[in-house]
């Protein structure tokens, strides 16, 4: 069986989320009451709202990995994962219904970003990647390796 541990708190990172887009939605309004300048918008604290709603929402709702294990003996892959507001939940993906898409890309700042999905007959069941879940790098690069020795369609 290999374990393969995220490397931050999901609900540290969510909630750092959450803030930075308060701060984006607040900007206006800061700027407003520094430099007295009149802000007259009235549909400001409305789309303000909608925005720092959409974003809290999302967060609090996505599943965040915490663990994974494959285990070749029992020929499954365990997912630990939560979201903001739940308790640790688990889901088992059989080798026999499991299908792996990787996808590697470059960023604008060409920084490596590594992404990979567990499938169940063609329907997502979890992604994994390094700005949502935590894994560092290596850990994303020693997932993939030890993927691409069992026996599961990879598809890059």
């Amino acid at each position: 069986m290999t374990t393969f541990t995220s490397a931050r708190s999901n609900t540290l990172c969510a909630l750092k989320n959450i803030f930075v887009t308060l701060c984006v939605v607040l900007v206006p309004a800061v700027y407003s009451w520094v430099f007295s300048y009149t802000f007259d918008n009235r549909a400001y604290p409305y789309v303000a709202a909608c925005i720092f709603l959409s974003s809290f929402i999302r967060e609090a709702s996505r599943n965040r990995l915490s663990k994974m294990e494959i285990d070749n003996s029992e020929r499954r892959i365990i997912f630990f994962f939560s979201n903001l507001f739940s308790r640790p939940k688990t889901s088992m993906l059989s080798f026999n219904e499991a299908r792996i898409e990787i996808n590697e890309s470059k960023s604008v700042w060409r920084r490596k970003s590594l992404r990979i999905f567990f499938l169940k007959n063609k329907m997502e069941v979890f992604e994994v990647s390094k700005n949502k879940d935590g894994f560092t790098v290596d850990s994303l690069e020693e997932i993939r390796r030890v993927v691409e020795n069992i026996p599961l369609p990879v598809s890059e």
